[in-house]
């Protein structure tokens, strides 16, 4: 939900720099592919702990093969070690900021992030604002 050119600017980011370049390469490359929205790796990626070849041992075969033909495709391989993610506080480090925060309503206001999370967002919402079920 958070594009990577967010991300790319908040502080712990910094110390993530290996990270960010190939997210942005893989994003590049499914871009040019024709990926559909839904396929791209930066929705599936862990930006908390990052993905690391311990953490594929539990994953079905089909889905770690995904995995490592979208890190193929940022010319990465976990055999390296892991592809580190940026930390716990993620979301508060973009409302520390008022730039992120804004850019961030920017984005969240253009088509593709609503083709994207718009069906998911309406769901959630409609639990939210749903009048409270009565019995009698």
């Amino acid at each position: 939900m958070i594009p990577l050119d967010i991300l790319s600017k908040i502080p712990s980011a910094v110390q993530r720099v290996e990270t960010t370049d190939i997210l942005l390469r893989i994003e590049m490359e499914e871009d040019h592919a024709g990926i559909p929205l839904q396929e791209r790796y930066i929705y599936h990626f862990d930006l908390k702990e990052g993905v690391s070849e311990s953490q594929l041992t539990s994953v079905s075969h089909a889905d770690r093969a995904w995995i490592e033909s979208r890190l193929k495709l940022g010319k990465r391989t976990l055999s390296v070690g892991p592809l580190l993610g940026y930390g716990q506080s993620v979301p508060s480090q973009i409302l520390a900021s008022n730039e992120l925060c804004s850019g961030l309503k920017d984005h969240i206001r253009t088509r593709r992030w609503w083709a994207m999370f718009g069906e998911q967002l309406t769901e959630a919402l409609w639990v939210l604002v749903a009048a409270r079920r009565s019995f009698t």
